[in-house]
């Protein structure tokens, strides 16, 4: 209860929250979801981005979420291109895109990205959180390939093994119930050739 001066809270057999249920989560591997994927101008006006979000949907993060952002080529600078391409093949090939389904041009609608499944691997960005005094990180897509190792806590972005605490429930889970990205969605229909980047931007 309480008044306009004074609160009187009984915190008996309360636990304190976790960061699940709706927080980021913690840095490491996590089985998630696409729920929002949507382009969008890039907030310096140059250029546009596909904007990812994820809810992770096991383990003891289960219910945060986070976003991603991908540049989109411009067309004006091929090396940063291919760069700006490279990491977004990186999240189709999580998704459980094959790969000769991404040898050539493709097109796509964002929302054929909602209700994919995927690793994600968490990387808090210390550097900036020092500098920001707020948390940042980078929320990476782990290939397919490499998921069973990274929710085992035997595979970094950076290479290596994890040293956070959560690799051990993350590993437990994963001899439980084994990732496979294409289980639960069905195949995307929005992937064609050709004409990547055709999509009319907003």
């Amino acid at each position: 209860k309480a008044d306009r001066n004074t609160l009187t809270l009984d915190f008996t057999n309360i636990d304190a929250m976790s960061m699940g249920g709706g927080g980021a989560p913690a840095e490491g591997a996590h089985k998630a979801s696409i729920t929002a994927a949507t382009i969008e101008p890039s907030k310096s006006g140059m250029g546009h981005n596909l904007i990812v979000d994820y809810n992770v949907t096991e383990g003891a993060s289960a219910g945060g979420g986070c976003k991603a952002w991908f540049s989109l080529p411009q067309g004006n600078d091929a090396k940063k291109d291919a760069f700006k391409l490279s990491k977004m093949k990186r999240l189709f090939l999580a998704i459980g895109i094959p790969q000769n389904n991404l040898a050539g041009q493709i097109t796509l609608n964002p929302t054929d990205l909602i209700g994919k499944s995927l690793v994600i691997y968490v990387e808090d960005d210390v550097e900036r959180t020092q500098r920001d005094g707020r948390r940042r990180y980078e929320a990476h897509p782990v290939l397919a390939e490499d998921a069973q190792s990274a929710l085992a806590g035997q595979w970094t972005p950076r290479g290596g093994r994890t040293t956070t605490a959560a690799a051990a429930p993350q590993a437990q889970q994963q001899q439980s119930s084994p990732f496979n990205p294409m289980n639960t969605p069905a195949p995307m229909n929005g992937l064609s050739a050709p004409g990547f980047g055709s999509t009319p931007m907003p």
